[in-house]
């Protein structure tokens, strides 16, 4: 069906996709720095600090009596510094899952120039007696003894939140400054700060296809390690493209990011709760604290400046920006899509059916929806425990439960719902190794990759490899044998997989099973929005149309076969037989 000689068209963009990532590779941004010396932060009184509130406070589950005097006693300190305090309650997720009101406490340190500066740290806690879980909150009220004494540029609110079970009190927070008049010139959210770096200690992923601002982490980054030293651990370019590609992070500045604020995530444990029996020292305090408090002062100094969220990809000293990224994809989706058109309107001229197999290949991701749909109905229900975000498997509460619920109702999804659509459309018993199926397709998985392309670039990057190699190992006219189309269309299916790999052990739980159970919840939840459901649905229907076509082999149409006889296959007159003396002698 397809036009073999039009897949010279793939040759010019992938050229031009060489030039353009070529010239668009831009040097990584400077740092804000500042003269001004941090010697005021003091790690003893910190770390005092933490133990106080740990003897206070050992268990402060969001919205519950501890956490609401906690609040309440860091309101006391935020007035006795001078600042100017607000309250608010939201609506939080608690840490066995039901729904709370939780005090949300906000001290301000006014400023002449627009663009507030927030520095956030968690209040509330997630698991009795885990000292580590104290540390940002002890470090914003040493932040707020020190503001009080200084003078600003532009205005510093310290923010005590509640509800970090599914990223709850973050996306409150989210839309009271995306409410607040004055615009926010940046979000630094405090996690574990003075034990030992376990993971990276700047985190910019986000929960949308956007990364935190290079110069808001260098500076960050720049920031610590004047201070302590610390390991370069950057994940590379694959990395980062599929982390991009698959948008979840279980850290505060997540939804932050997502909704388009200038947040990024300073913790020694990543975006991962700390250890229980991690423990800070007086040291380590005072060296993050210092970079916390030097990265302020340089944010705050520094002139007219951009720190809004960003796509890009870093690689060595470079930065391939958003533009370029979205630009080298759709060179790349181009190509296939036209010969697609031009499949089209073969099948046209050649009077090929084609809308019904597109039917076909939509009722393959069916099933997925339906087992996603049935866990969000179970959840609701009260059978299966799901959070309502993105949160740590090693506070997630729940079982197999999940991971069991989509598997049996994606299986009867197949093997029942979807032969008695096919049998009701009219399609049960058709061939699908004709031509029609391979070219629908290939049609549904290139307007699928052009709808990701409009949300999520990278994560169309991601699917490049299949909508490029898919159409030629699977058409009716190029499909080579049996083997090789299967290989092809394992191929095509490779970066899917490894993104697939990579959202399973992002937060290990231990088993395959269990992480895929997280997962499925985490997809069933809504944390992830609709279009990410759409997104897994559509392309695990298209990968298993591919391996149905592939194991068909290479299909053979009546009309491609050797001519042995003259004239129509039914003619059997005078001279079908041979016989004739030739007319080229008279």
């Amino acid at each position: 069906m397809l036009d073999p000689r039009l897949t010279r068209i793939f040759v010019l963009p992938l050229l031009a996709v060489l030039v353009l990532a070529a010239f668009s590779v831009q040097d990584r941004p400077r740092a804000l720095r500042t003269f001004q010396a941090p010697d005021a932060f003091s790690g003893t009184a910190a770390l005092a600090e933490v133990t106080r509130l740990a003897g206070v406070y050992p268990a402060r589950p969001a919205g519950g009596p501890a956490d609401t005097d906690a609040g309440r006693d860091i309101e006391q300190r935020f007035e006795a510094d001078g600042l100017e305090v607000r309250t608010e309650t939201a609506q939080v997720i608690s840490p066995d899952g039901s729904d709370a009101e939780a005090l949300q406490v906000t001290g301000e340190r006014p400023g002449p120039k627009e663009g507030t500066i927030v520095i956030v740290a968690p209040r509330d806690g997630v698991r009795a007696g885990s000292r580590a879980e104290l540390t940002g909150t002890a470090t914003l009220l040493q932040l707020s003894s020190l503001l009080g004494k200084r003078r600003v540029e532009h205005p510093i609110q310290l923010v005590s939140v509640s509800g970090t079970m599914a990223q709850s009190g973050y996306r409150a927070l989210a839309r009271r400054l995306q409410s607040d008049d004055s615009p926010v010139r940046a979000v630094i959210v405090l996690g574990t700060l003075g034990t030992p770096d376990l993971l990276p200690p700047v985190v910019t992923f986000s929960n949308g296809p956007e990364l935190a601002s290079a110069r808001l982490r260098r500076t960050i980054e720049e920031a610590i390690r004047n201070e302590r030293s610390v390991g370069d651990a950057r994940p590379g370019a694959v990395a980062q493209l599929v982390r991009l590609a698959a948008p979840v992070t279980t850290g505060g500045q997540g939804p932050l990011l997502r909704d388009g604020l200038p947040a990024i995530l300073f913790s020694t444990s990543g975006d991962r709760v700390p250890p229980v029996d991690a423990r800070p020292t007086a040291e380590r305090m005072e060296a993050d604290g210092r970079a916390l408090l030097t990265s302020v002062i340089a944010i705050d100094n520094a002139g007219t400046v951009d720190l809004s969220p960003e796509q890009r990809l870093s690689a060595a000293d470079g930065i391939i920006p958003g533009w370029a990224l979205r630009a080298i994809v759709l060179a790349l989706l181009i190509p296939p899509g036209l010969l697609i058109v031009d499949g089209l309107a073969r099948a046209r001229r050649q009077r090929q059916r084609v809308g019904r197999w597109v039917v076909w290949t939509l009722l393959l991701a069916l099933p997925q929806l339906l087992g996603i749909g049935a866990v969000a109905l179970a959840a609701s229900a009260g059978w299966v425990d799901l959070p309502g975000g993105p949160i740590d498997p090693a506070l997630w509460t729940g079982d197999l439960a999940p991971l069991v619920v989509f598997t049996v109702v994606a299986i009867l999804g197949h093997f029942v719902l979807r032969p008695l659509l096919l049998f009701a459309l009219g399609l049960r018993g058709q061939r699908s190794s004709g031509p029609g199926a391979p070219l629908a397709l290939a049609l549904v998985l290139e307007i699928a990759a052009l709808a990701t392309w409009v949300v999520n670039p990278a994560a169309a990057a991601v699917m490049v490899p299949a909508v490029v190699i898919w159409p030629v190992v699977l058409d009716s006219g190029m499909r080579p044998g049996r083997v090789a189309a299967i290989f092809g269309v394992v191929v095509g299916l490779l970066p899917l997989l490894i993104l697939l790999e990579n959202v399973l052990t992002r937060y290990p739980l231990g088993d395959v099973a269990s992480s895929a159970s997280w997962f499925i919840g985490l997809l069933s939840a809504g944390g992830v929005g609709l279009f990410a459901q759409l997104w897994f649905a559509v392309l695990t229907g298209c990968g298993l149309g591919a391996l149905l076509l592939a194991r068909h082999g290479r299909f053979s149409d009546p009309g491609d076969a050797e001519v042995t006889v003259r004239g129509p296959v039914t003619y059997a007159g005078p001279g079908s037989l041979g016989g004739v003396p030739s007319a080229l002698e008279r």
